[in-house]
């Protein structure tokens, strides 16, 4: 039968490790928190996704969405909402330095 000090280094010892670990996941949670707060955008603005064309033809979004459509863009397409983050597209078309759209 284990003596008193032996079951309370045994205690301390298990303390320690459990002190080790809650630092370890403490600092992974801190990491995914870290990685979470670069793609947290607010709900609101979510409610509505810019969509931007660039000169190439690629549509991107604050969310961090990118697409391209073989033909025109999002609304011709009937690419109503963003399927990264659920918000309401509205689009917004390349224009050359002249103001016209690409296409015109």
């Amino acid at each position: 039968m284990p003596t008193e000090n032996q079951i309370i280094g045994g205690l301390r010892l298990r303390v320690l490790e459990l002190e080790a670990l809650n630092k370890i996941f403490r600092r992974a949670l801190e990491e995914m928190k870290a990685e979470e707060g670069q793609r947290e955008i607010d709900a609101e603005a979510l409610a509505v996704c810019v969509w931007t064309e660039d000169p190439d033809g690629i549509w991107t979004g604050p969310c961090g969405v990118a697409w391209e459509f073989d033909n025109d863009g999002p609304e011709e397409n009937r690419c109503r909402y963003c399927p990264r983050c659920g918000g309401k597209i509205e689009a917004h078309p390349y224009e050359d330095e002249e103001g016209e759209q690409d296409g015109d």
